[in-house]
C-alpha cells in the first residue's frame, strides 16, 4: 500500500513538472502538424514584437528546440548552425516570415518547416509566447499555439548584445566547409546526402572538449 501511495505521489509530481506552459506549447505545436512523415525543422529565435535586445529569444528557442527534439518524427537543426545563414537573410521584422524567406531558409538548410514566433511581455513578470510551425515551400502555417510563461531573463543593451556575440575567448572553434555535388550523377541521392551531412555536423556540435561544447 505504501509503495502504491509513493508511486502516485511521484506520478503527480512528475506530471506537474512535465506539464509546464512551454511543454504544453510544444505539445500543441506537434499535435497540430497532423503528419505521419518525418519532418526536418529549424527553430528560429522568438523575437520581441518591439524588436528589443534580450536574452529571451535565445532562451525560448533553446527550450523549445530541446522539447521538439524529443519527438522521433522531427529532425531538429542545431541552433548554432542557424546563426550565419539567418544573419545573411536579415529578416525584415521580428517573427515575420514571408513565402520568399521561408523558401530560402528551406533551400539553404534543407528543412521542411521552421518554428517561429514572437514574445510579448505582460504584467507581473510574465511573457506571452506566440508560436507557429511554417512550411518552407509555401509559407503555410502548419500549426500554431500560444503560452504565458514566467520571465526568467533580462533585457540587454545593443552594446552588450554585440559584445556577447563577438566574445569567443577561451572557447573551442570548429570551422567546417562542405561541398555537395548536385550534378546529374547525384540524381536520387541529394536528400540522402544532405541528411548525412547534417548528421555529421550535428554530431560535431554535440561533442565536448574539456567539458564545453565547441562553437561550430
Amino acid at each position: 500500500m505504501k509503495k502504491l501511495i509513493l508511486f502516485l505521489i511521484f506520478s503527480l509530481i512528475s506530471s506537474s513538472v512535465v506539464a509546464g506552459p512551454i511543454e504544453k506549447l510544444a505539445d500543441k505545436l506537434q499535435k497540430g502538424l497532423k503528419t505521419d512523415t518525418q519532418l526536418k525543422i529549424a527553430v528560429l529565435d522568438f523575437n520581441y514584437t518591439d524588436g528589443r535586445n534580450s536574452q529571451g529569444p535565445m532562451i525560448v528557442q533553446e527550450r523549445l528546440t530541446t522539447l521538439l527534439a524529443q519527438n522521433k518524427k522531427l529532425i531538429i537543426i542545431e541552433r548554432n548552425l542557424l546563426k550565419k545563414i539567418l544573419g545573411e537573410l536579415k529578416l525584415e521584422a521580428p517573427g515575420v516570415i514571408d513565402t520568399k524567406t521561408a523558401k530560402k531558409i528551406g533551400k539553404l538548410l534543407g528543412v521542411d518547416a521552421i518554428a517561429s514566433g514572437t514574445l510579448n511581455d505582460l504584467k507581473n513578470s510574465k511573457t506571452e509566447i506566440n508560436a507557429r510551425i511554417i512550411e518552407t515551400e509555401s509559407a503555410k502555417i502548419l500549426s500554431a499555439a500560444s503560452a504565458i510563461i514566467k520571465k526568467t531573463w533580462k533585457d540587454t543593451s545593443s552594446t552588450e548584445d554585440n559584445s556577447n556575440k563577438a566574445n569567443y575567448e577561451g572557447k573551442s572553434l570548429v570551422q567546417i566547409a562542405m561541398l555537395l555535388d548536385t550534378s546529374s550523377s547525384m540524381n536520387g541521392l541529394i536528400n540522402q546526402t544532405k541528411n548525412q551531412l547534417w548528421s555529421i555536423v550535428n554530431e560535431l556540435t554535440s561533442s565536448e572538449k574539456d567539458g564545453d561544447n565547441p562553437i561550430v
